[in-house]
């Protein structure tokens, strides 16, 4: 039993890092979209303006064909960040076990963090003992066989005298 009980609190754990870090690419990968739409989106304003330029013989050709390209460029980086956004949905989805439509569901902010401050694994140990019972039961448990080792040592190995005798 407590075997799987370490077995499941490992799986849960490894379940949560995984989870954890499926949300962050989620909302880096929206994030960095949402910029590759708004450069995109300023991009083609620009190449707009820069036609409307060469028309009035401001601008040359070569300048709005380089404007439109830059634009073009943008507007496929735009496409495949918000792919990507999608597979770190469905990735996320995954992770979770969930059901249904990604697309459905917004994913919103940050994680709440483990509590910062907690200083190192022995304070986290120190709390658990502290407030579950089941490893205080445990750690009792552990202490009475650590106390019949000396016990079980005798039993296997017998004794034996050894004394010095010299004779003259």
């Amino acid at each position: 039993l407590d075997r799987a009980v370490i077995d499941a609190a490992r799986v849960a754990g490894e379940l949560v890092v995984r989870a954890t870090g499926a949300h962050d690419r989620v909302i880096a990968a929206e994030r960095a979209a949402a910029l590759a739409r708004e450069s995109a989106s300023i991009a083609s304003g620009s190449a707009t303006e820069i036609a409307e330029r060469a028309e009035l013989g401001a601008a040359r050709a070569l300048d709005v064909e380089l404007a439109r390209s830059e634009a073009r460029r943008l507007e496929l980086d735009a496409a495949r960040l918000a792919t990507e956004a999608r597979a770190a949905r469905g990735a996320l989805f995954e992770s979770l076990a969930l059901a249904g439509d990604p697309r459905e569901v917004r994913v919103v902010g940050d994680l709440p963090r483990v509590d910062e401050s907690v200083d190192a694994a022995d304070e986290i140990v120190a709390r658990a003992f502290e407030r579950r019972l089941d490893l205080r039961a445990l750690r009792a448990n552990v202490a009475a066989l650590a106390a019949r080792i000396p016990l079980e040592r005798r039993r296997a190995l017998p004794e034996v005298d050894l004394a010095l005798y010299v004779e003259r």
